[in-house]
């Protein structure tokens, strides 16, 4: 298999972010074979929020970020939270 057409970014040797449309897909190249990564549930100010919005938030005004622990996550946010929960706040 290998990387569908998209803007690529490459984060690290072997993992990818793939630009499609407005969407942001993150794939990883493990042992020859490339597959896609879940990506978190960004939550931004109390609101869900697109996973491409870190990417536009300046670090300056980030007040906070906190992970969810599966448990948590799954407690509050359902199946939406199967790759976890990313809280952000801003200042």
């Amino acid at each position: 298999m290998s990387l569908p057409d998209g803007q690529y970014q490459i984060k690290y040797l072997t993992k990818y972010q793939i630009h499609f449309g407005k969407v942001w897909e993150s794939w990883q190249k493990k042992e020859g074979i490339v597959e896609r990564i879940g990506v978190p549930l960004v939550i931004l100010n109390g609101k869900k929020a697109d996973y491409e919005i870190i990417d536009r938030i300046n670090p300056k005004k980030i007040k906070s970020i906190k992970i969810l622990k599966q448990h948590e996550a799954d407690s509050l946010y359902g199946s939406n939270a199967k790759n976890g929960v990313m809280l952000i706040n801003t200042k």
